[in-house]
C-alpha cells in the first residue's frame, strides 16, 4: 500500500510540473506576438482609410432588461467605428423591455423580410428606429440566449458580427482591433480579444478578492489563447470579445441552443471548415480590449467558475471529433483542454485530498506531504508573476490596458487557498457534468443549418 501511495505521489508531482511546463511553453509563444505588437505599434502605421473597413453588425440579445437595455443600447449607438449597424433581438421578455425600446427609440413597425438561414424561434414583430437609420429591433419569442443571436445573424446587413456579452465592456477602439485580422488575412474567419478584470473598488475584503480573481485571470486566459493562435489552434476563450464572419456561422450552425458561448461556436467553426478542407484562420488580439468587472462575494466567484467549467466540457464533448481532425496543432490544443482544463482540477483536488488523507493516515511521512505542497505553491507563484510580466510587456506594446495594476503580492496570495478552492469548485462542476450524463456521447445534431462536407 506504501509502495502505491508513493507512485501516486510521484505521479501527481508530474502532472503539477507538467501543467506548469505547458503553460509557460504558451506564455513564451505569447511572447512574440506582444514583442511583434510592440514593434508595429512603434512603427505608427496610419489606420485604414473607413470606406475600406468592413461593416459590422453588433448583436444584442434583450430578456426582462427593462431597467438597463436603454442606456445599453444608447451607448452602443455611440460606438466609434465608421460602418455599424445594432440589431436587438427581444427574447420575449415578460417585463416591458420593448416598450422602453419603443419609447425611447422612437420604434415603428417595420415590413422587413429577412432570410431563415438558422433555423429559430418564430419573429413576432420588426421595428425601425427613426432616431437612428442604423438600429433595428426584433420581437421574437422566447427561446434563449443563442436562439436569439441566431435571430441576430440572420438579421444582420453587414458580413462581420459580434454578439455583445452583458458581462464584459468594450475599450474604445475594440472593434477596430478586432477587425485589423480580417483586413490582414482574407481567410480570417474569428478574431476573439484578451480581456481584464478591472478593479471595481469597495472595501479591502473586496479589493483582495477583486485582485485575486485579476490574478487568476491573467494567469490562465489573459496570453495564452495568442500562443493557440499563433498554430491556427485557438478553440475559444471564455468571455472573451469577438467577431465572426456571417458566413461562415451560418455555415456551422450557429450558436448552439443551449449556450450562447464563443468558445462553443470558435470550435464548431473549427469542425465545420477542417470538414470541407478550406484555408481558414481564427485568430487572438492581445490587446485588452475589454473590462471584465469582478464577482462580488466567493459565492459569485464559485457559481461564474463552475459555469465555464460546465460550457468547457459541454463543448469538448461536442466537439471531440477535433482530437481527430488535422494539424498536429489543433489536435495538441484540444488534447491541451481536455487533460489541463477539463480534467485538470479534478485530478488536482483529488491528488491533494489523497495525499492529505494519507499524511492523515501516516501512510506517508510529513515531510513528502510538505515537498508536494511547496512544489504546486512555487509552480503556482512561477506562472501568476510570469503572467504579470507579460501584462507588463503588453502594456506597452497597447495604448489600452483596463485592469492594469494587479500587485506582486495578489499574485502570492492567490496560491495560498484561492487557487485550490476554485480548483475543487470547477472539479465540483465537472463531476455534477458527469452524474448528469454530460460525459455521454450525443447523437442529436446541432440546430441550425448543417456544414455541407
Amino acid at each position: 500500500m506504501s509502495l502505491v501511495l508513493h507512485a501516486l505521489e510521484w505521479l501527481f508531482a508530474a502532472y503539477l510540473v507538467a501543467y506548469a511546463v505547458a503553460y509557460l511553453v504558451l506564455d513564451g509563444l505569447a511572447l512574440r506576438s506582444i514583442l511583434r505588437a510592440r514593434r508595429l505599434r512603434e512603427a505608427r502605421l496610419p489606420p485604414p482609410y473607413p470606406a475600406f473597413v468592413p461593416a459590422v453588425s453588433i448583436l444584442v440579445a434583450a430578456y426582462d432588461e427593462q431597467a438597463t437595455i436603454r442606456a445599453t443600447v444608447e451607448a452602443l449607438m455611440r460606438t466609434d467605428y465608421p460602418q455599424f449597424e445594432v440589431v436587438v433581438v427581444n427574447d420575449g421578455s415578460g417585463d416591458a423591455t420593448l416598450a422602453a425600446l419603443v419609447e425611447a427609440f422612437e420604434l415603428e413597425p417595420f415590413p422587413e423580410a429577412h432570410w431563415r438561414r438558422l433555423d429559430t424561434r418564430p419573429v413576432r414583430a420588426i421595428y425601425h428606429s427613426r432616431l437612428h437609420a442604423n438600429l433595428r429591433v426584433f420581437d421574437k419569442e422566447h427561446g434563449g440566449r443563442a436562439d436569439a443571436f441566431n435571430v441576430g445573424i440572420n438579421a444582420a446587413l453587414h458580413p462581420l458580427f459580434t454578439a455583445l456579452d452583458g458581462e464584459w465592456k468594450a475599450c474604445e477602439g475594440a472593434l477596430h482591433a478586432l477587425v485589423e485580422p480580417f483586413l490582414a488575412d482574407p481567410a480570417t474567419v474569428a478574431s476573439l480579444g484578451a480581456t481584464r478584470v478591472v478593479d471595481a473598488g469597495g472595501s479591502a475584503d473586496a479589493r483582495l478578492l477583486d485582485a485575486l480573481q485579476a490574478s487568476e485571470h491573467l494567469r490562465t486566459a489573459a496570453f495564452a489563447p495568442g500562443a493557440s493562435a499563433e498554430a491556427n489552434a485557438l478553440l475559444g476563450v471564455p468571455g472573451s470579445p469577438g467577431l465572426f464572419r456571417k458566413d461562415a456561422a451560418v455555415e456551422a450552425g450557429g450558436y448552439r441552443a443551449n449556450t450562447a458561448s464563443n468558445v462553443e461556436l470558435v470550435m464548431r467553426l473549427h469542425g465545420s471548415l477542417r470538414l470541407r478542407r478550406e484555408r481558414y484562420a481564427i485568430r487572438f488580439v492581445a490587446e485588452p480590449l475589454a473590462g471584465i468587472p469582478p464577482q462580488r462575494s466567493l459565492a459569485g466567484v464559485a457559481a461564474s467558475r463552475m459555469a465555464r467549467q460546465r460550457e468547457l466540457c459541454e463543448s469538448l464533448r461536442e466537439h471531440r471529433a477535433l482530437a481527430s481532425s488535422e494539424g498536429m496543432a489543433a489536435r495538441a490544443a484540444f488534447a491541451f483542454l481536455v487533460l489541463f482544463e477539463c480534467a485538470g482540477p479534478v485530478i488536482e483536488s483529488a491528488g491533494y485530498a489523497l495525499i492529505a488523507l494519507a499524511w492523515l493516515a501516516r501512510a506517508i511521512p510529513g515531510r513528502s506531504f510538505a515537498a508536494l505542497l511547496e512544489l504546486g505553491f512555487a509552480l503556482g507563484v512561477l506562472l501568476s508573476v510570469t503572467a504579470l510580466v507579460l501584462d507588463e510587456a503588453s502594456s506597452h506594446a497597447h495604448a489600452r490596458a483596463p485592469g492594469r495594476g494587479v500587485p506582486v503580492i495578489a499574485a502570492i496570495v492567490e496560491n495560498l487557498g484561492y487557487r485550490q478552492l476554485v480548483m475543487a469548485w470547477r472539479a465540483a462542476a465537472v463531476l455534477r457534468w458527469i452524474q448528469a450524463g454530460g460525459a455521454k456521447a450525443s447523437g442529436s445534431p446541432a440546430p441550425g443549418r448543417q456544414p455541407r462536407v
